[in-house]
């Protein structure tokens, strides 16, 4: 079965591109991306009112999110020594304590997080910071077909991913969803 790709991938991609376009005003046609492992993969790109986007392919796995469009927005920042990364519309907030990101913020996870980093800095090199929004416009729509709800999870999808890749019918993705699942009971006092 065909592998795909995590929103956390997709993300990083739109990200790169957001900040290319930023800091050179060329629109990038496709954009190489490096995955935890140092994988380098490339991805095309989309470009929307004046946002950098990529469609989402997850391979052959059934993902609610296949095909949706990722997209992200970039503006430089004076003097903060840090790359700062926004959930925008359809990027969830958590609302439960038991994820790996704190209760209050937009759910884009570590690793993603790293690799969006770690793609941004290979861009601006040093003394440029930024300020990155992740964007998905039906991230809304989708989330009301998943479980995230009542992992405390609301108002749109979680930018996510472990590997960078979406390994099709993966047991062990099933298996992470079970532990996410009994963390947030834990975390909120379920016995």
């Amino acid at each position: 079965m065909r592998k795909g790709f995590t929103t956390g991938t997709v993300a990083a991609g739109a990200v790169k591109a957001a900040v290319i376009m930023l800091k050179t005003g060329i629109k990038p046609a496709k954009v190489e991306i490096k995955l935890p492992d140092g994988t380098i993969v490339i991805l095309p790109i989309v470009y929307c009112g004046g946002l950098a986007g990529i469609v989402k392919d997850a391979g052959d796995d059934p993902d609610i999110t296949d095909r949706l469009l990722i997209q992200a927005g970039a503006k430089l920042l004076d003097n903060t020594l840090d790359i700062i990364i926004k959930g925008g519309k359809g990027v969830v907030i958590v609302t439960r304590k038991g994820l790996q990101t704190e209760v209050g913020e937009t759910t884009i996870n570590p690793v993603p997080k790293k690799m969006i980093r770690r793609n941004v800095e290979d861009v601006l090199k040093v003394c440029m910071d930024a300020e990155i929004t992740i964007i998905v416009t039906e991230g809304r729509e989708v989330a009301k077909k998943t479980f995230n709800e009542c992992l405390g999870i609301v108002g749109g999808i979680s930018i996510i991913g472990t590997t960078g890749i979406v390994t099709p019918m993966s047991v062990d993705a099933l298996k992470a969803t079970i532990a996410r699942e009994i963390d947030i009971a834990v975390a909120n006092g379920s016995s």
